[in-house]
């Protein structure tokens, strides 16, 4: 049974919230699918938006290896003939081979928001097909809303099922449109569906009742060899299934070779990449590709990956999948800890337990944790920490002073509505490794964002890379102390640089010093490469 892999993160994906992609952006990702080895990417609606009608005048210029570039549309509309349907032409228009239209199956669908008799939406289906596979398409046909039509009136919604089938469709792909249904649900219909129909069935899951994975697996254990969905499960409302959790789940665990095993190592960068294309932040803890999928925290634990190797203690090989362990230092860190994070920091070293090292980072861990220092996600200032105990630190840069000033701009209420209340200036004195000093002034929306410019001013003097680092985001938790404004606060900064991301952490009653101590450990840890 060959599965297939049928991607609509540039169609579907782009309905949820915060998405939006140029045609640059859904370039890059098709290259990105294509090197992954999908075999459909939908990659877009051609009769909605100019913007989408411009992707496919893009997308036949690339040379693809493994994908086939597929092109969304509708049944044509109540009371049209399909030569003068406008949605068909451009369909037609965007060049695709194949082609994927999507109808109601559902009665209460077909009723209430067609408005078209249940005999009138069966031509609708029909003639649509017929015209596209008189013009040389291979057509997909997405049965919208099957699921709950299939619930309320299954005579029905198996009609339209055999009227696409009966039109030529190449496969059909059953739609839980809503995110209703369980899994078991999904596996006895498609069961059933398996033995009424011809051709192949497909899966189209969306995530509202959050087992669209698990509903899209137990449909392929039921049958159905094409699946449908989203990177980073991307999409309305709760997002699609996600693909890459598919591929991995359809590779790893089902033994079905969707993908190569050196594609399957591209998943945690295809999910990276389209996170850093978007602007979002990465959830932590997405299954399979996020930072945390594979990261250890307690002592015993972390004692036992130590001994096996993750043998016992990961579902998979991180490395399977693009991904890598993490040893995560916290207050329940024990010497266990410690030496695995040193190991991984610098294996040369081979330290163990009762080593000297060892007992001075831990010691200085547990006094930098009284302080209100967090390490565990911010790995960038505990690997700083540990070069410095260990003396292998040599500093791209040391500061020897700073200064920030704000300068206020008429009566604060009075200004409220205006985006101009203040004007920060941050000035900046560094040295380099030789003892050179290099100053800079600048002017911020803030004072991090100034000391920040002002920072970068003076090592793109020294270190023109530093220009590729950028801070992606910054938080301040404010600690228990004496009193609310004299209290200490803790400041967490990620930065980014290409594909890479990594965070530092400081404590300091002075908030504006806290955070240019974890800026400054977050550009210098950038640096060091």
């Amino acid at each position: 049974m060959l599965i297939t892999l049928y991607d609509t993160t540039l169609r579907d994906g782009a309905q949820g919230e915060g998405v939006n992609f140029s045609t640059s952006d859904k370039i890059k990702i098709i290259k990105a699918l294509d090197n992954l080895g999908v075999h459909f990417i939908e990659a877009g609606y051609p009769g909605s938006n100019p913007k989408d009608q411009e992707i496919f005048r893009e997308a036949v210029k690339i040379k693809l290896n493994h994908s086939q570039i597929t092109a969304f549309g509708s049944t044509i509309r109540a009371g049209s003939k399909a030569a003068d349907d406008t949605g068909l032409a451009a369909l037609l228009d965007a060049g695709t081979k194949y082609v994927t239209i999507f109808g109601k199956s559902s009665e209460f669908q077909v009723k209430e928001i067609l408005r078209v008799s249940l005999a009138e939406n069966l031509q609708l289906i029909d003639q649509t097909i017929r015209y596209l596979i008189k013009a040389k398409k291979k057509v997909f046909y997405d049965a919208e809303h099957f699921f709950d039509g299939y619930l309320a009136n299954p005579g029905y919604a198996l009609k339209t099922l055999l009227s696409a089938e009966a039109a030529g469709a190449q496969a059909i792909i059953l739609c839980d449109t809503n995110g209703a249904l369980l899994p078991w649900q999904i596996s006895t219909i498609v069961k059933s569906l398996k033995r009424k129909l011809k051709v192949p069935i497909g899966i189209h899951c969306h995530n509202d009742s959050g087992v669209s994975v698990a509903n899209s697996l137990m449909a392929v254990q039921a049958g159905a060899t094409q699946v449908q969905g989203t990177i980073n499960g991307l999409g309305e409302r709760t997002g699609n299934a996600d693909i890459l959790q598919l591929i991995a789940n359809l590779v790893l665990k089902m033994k079905q070779p969707v993908v190569t095993i050196d594609q399957l190592k591209l998943l945690t960068y295809t999910s990276r990449l389209v996170n850093d294309i978007l602007n979002l932040p990465a959830s932590r803890s997405r299954p399979f590709v996020g930072l945390n999928a594979f990261a250890h925290k307690g002592g015993m634990h972390i004692d036992g990956v130590a001994k096996t190797g993750g043998a016992g203690f990961e579902h998979i090989d991180p490395a399977a999948v693009g991904n890598e362990r993490q040893i995560i230092v916290s207050e329940l860190s024990g010497r266990a800890t410690v030496v695995a994070k040193i190991n991984n920091l610098l294996p040369k070293l081979k330290v163990h337990k009762n080593s000297p090292e060892v007992m001075q980072i831990y010691q200085a861990l547990k006094l930098k944790e009284s302080q209100g220092y967090q390490y565990e996600a911010a790995e960038a200032s505990f690997e700083l920490l540990v070069t410095k105990i260990l003396g292998k630190y040599k500093p791209h840069f040391q500061i020897k002073y700073y200064d920030v000033s704000v300068e206020g701009v008429g009566s604060l209420i009075a200004q409220a509505d205006k985006n101009n209340l203040s004007q920060v200036t941050a000035r900046i004195v560094i040295t380099d490794a030789a003892g050179k000093e290099y100053f800079a002034r600048a002017v911020g929306n803030g004072p991090i964002d100034a000391l920040s410019k002002a920072f970068h001013v003076n090592l793109s003097k020294i270190y023109p890379a530093s220009n590729e680092i950028n801070l992606s985001d910054y938080k301040i938790k404010v600690l228990d102390g004496p009193s609310g404004s004299a209290a200490v606060a803790r400041v967490w900064i990620e930065f980014r640089s290409g594909r890479l991301t990594w965070a530092t952490v400081a404590v300091d009653s002075n908030i504006i010093h806290a955070s240019l101590q974890a800026l400054a450990e977050g550009l210098e840890y950038g640096l060091k490469g």
